[in-house]
């Protein structure tokens, strides 16, 4: 019973993973058929992102947009402590998690990321 109850977890996280690619496939498919940056412009009025939470004292941000397609895709970032006597471009250390969701679809695509510098003068 045991061996049985192993095969179907993997059998779903198969089937899961299989989903997952076909979004994937499917969401690349539709980038590269639709025109690069077709509704920005170059300043950031035309963003369209509401920022859901800062105040002075905040150490995070979180933006919102939601398409007229149902799309939405969330952005949080937290800031770390300034670094005083820091020469570097960043002189703070960023978190960020970026999360898309598609409507009908119950999965949800997150990444994790953060801010470096390479060395190299900009």
């Amino acid at each position: 019973m045991v061996r049985t109850t192993q095969l179907f977890r993997k059998a779903r996280k198969t089937f899961q993973d299989l989903r997952l690619l076909q979004i994937l496939q499917s969401e690349i498919a539709h980038e590269l058929s639709s025109t690069p940056c077709q509704n920005y412009e170059n300043n950031a009025s035309s963003s369209h992102f509401t920022v859901e939470h800062d105040s002075l004292k905040s150490q995070d941000v979180v933006l919102r947009r939601k398409m007229d397609s149902g799309e939405e895709v969330v952005i949080s970032a937290l800031l770390g402590p300034l670094r005083f006597g820091y020469d570097g471009a960043f002189p703070r250390e960023i978190l960020m998690k970026i999360c898309v969701s598609k409507p009908g679809v119950s999965s949800l695509l997150q990444f994790d990321c953060g801010v470096s510098e390479d060395g190299h003068a900009r």
